[in-house]
């Protein structure tokens, strides 16, 4: 897989996870609340994305094995892999929505 095809791919599951969480551009909303939540909701998902057994670069290690893993064991890690940038994705966005409210 090409560079511009895990840029598409990082892209697409940026845009997911921001149409998955609860931003608000209502004007007057408070952004002190706004940003604790979000900052909450990040320390959440990390805490989970720790709670896992291995971290993304050793699945990603797991799946570019030589020789290469079962195909059992690739799905399932791939799904776990899939899992854990979800979760580092809505880490960033979540924080860098909250650093933006708080400049706000």
């Amino acid at each position: 897989m090409g560079d511009d095809a895990c840029g598409s791919v990082a892209s697409r599951r940026r845009l997911c996870v921001a149409r998955s969480l609860p931003f608000s551009d209502t004007p007057g909303a408070a952004p002190d609340a706004e940003s604790t939540t979000a900052r909450a909701l990040a320390a959440a998902y990390a805490q989970e994305l720790a709670a896992f057994p291995t971290c993304i670069t050793e699945d990603e290690e797991v799946l570019t094995a030589q020789p290469p893993p079962s195909a059992r064991l690739a799905a399932a890690v791939s799904h776990r892999l899939e899992c854990k940038r979800l979760l580092a994705a809505a880490v960033e966005l979540l924080q860098a929505y909250a650093d933006d409210r708080e400049a706000a």
